[in-house]
């Protein structure tokens, strides 16, 4: 799926990414309950997952992906929760994106909602005043 830039209600938690939205699979780790980001950087694979591995049923959560081109950021609720430092160019390719599931895999089950994706890499700021429901930034 190829999403343009926007806010797409009823696709996903409202995650922020930057760079290529197309490019990345999103899910469930195998190892308790981590919210994983997978990209492709200068051909390699790369994930970056949230230290938080505990979710409460029924409770909404704000998770903000970015990548600045040398440093992928997870936010949970408007927070950094963790980060990788990984320099490189996002690949492109031809593969549809994947969420809340890795290659039809570890399907997560959660409702997602307001999946939004930018073109540009935004700041702890702007993340924080999204996951308040602050915008436009």
């Amino acid at each position: 799926m190829t999403l343009p830039t926007g806010r797409h209600p009823g696709v996903n938690v409202n995650m922020q990414v930057c760079g290529k939205v197309w490019i990345f699979r999103h899910g469930f780790g195998t190892d308790r309950s981590y919210l994983s980001l997978y990209l492709l950087i200068d051909g390699a694979d790369t994930a970056l997952s949230t230290l938080k591995d505990s979710w409460n049923a029924g409770q909404k959560y704000h998770i903000g992906y970015t990548f600045d081109g040398e440093l992928i950021s997870v936010f949970v609720d408007g927070f950094l929760d963790n980060t990788k430092v990984k320099a490189g160019n996002i690949d492109t390719t031809a593969n549809p994106i994947e969420l809340a599931s890795v290659n039809g895999m570890y399907n997560a089950n959660v409702i997602l909602d307001e999946f939004t994706e930018y073109n540009r890499c935004l700041t702890a700021s702007d993340v924080l005043r999204l996951s308040e429901r602050r915008y436009p930034l």
